[in-house]
């Protein structure tokens, strides 16, 4: 079995692929977008969170990285927003579980939290999913 290297940048470029497969996304971005701007709906936007480095051999690091999953949508005409939300996360949750390795970029990628804005961003609702993956990189 090879080991498969990949960076940080990549990893997360395979998360927007995965989750660009949603049909109901109509923007599924790398950077950060205002969730109350002008953009189209709903939306995902991906941003990595933290990374833990360890050093295994000389030129190989083990590199457990979480990544944020920040999906939103907007409705004026009075949709239950709440359920709206919850369909959008499981679709997003699905995608990423289809393809765990990433396209072999990682050998561990797990959905370790989902919370949500509980309906408190009127007509906006939010949902954050945390994504820890786990891959390896070169030093």
């Amino acid at each position: 079995m090879a080991l498969r290297f990949a960076t940080r940048e990549e990893v997360a470029v395979g998360i927007v692929n995965a989750i660009s497969t949603v049909s109901a996304l109509q923007l599924v971005e790398r950077q950060h977008q205002e969730i109350t701007s002008n953009v189209s709906y709903p939306l995902a936007y991906v941003n990595e969170v933290r990374e833990e480095r360890t050093r295994l051999l000389k030129d190989v690091i083990k590199v457990s990285a979480q990544f944020a999953i920040v999906v939103a949508d907007k409705s004026d005409d009075g949709s239950d927003m709440s359920t709206i939300l919850n369909t959008l996360v499981a679709s997003v949750a699905i995608a990423l579980l289809e393809d765990l390795t990433l396209d072999s970029k990682v050998y561990n990628l797990k959905v370790s939290a989902i919370d949500t804005d509980e309906g408190f961003l009127a007509p906006y609702c939010v949902g954050v999913m945390t994504v820890r993956v786990d891959y390896y990189s070169q030093a």
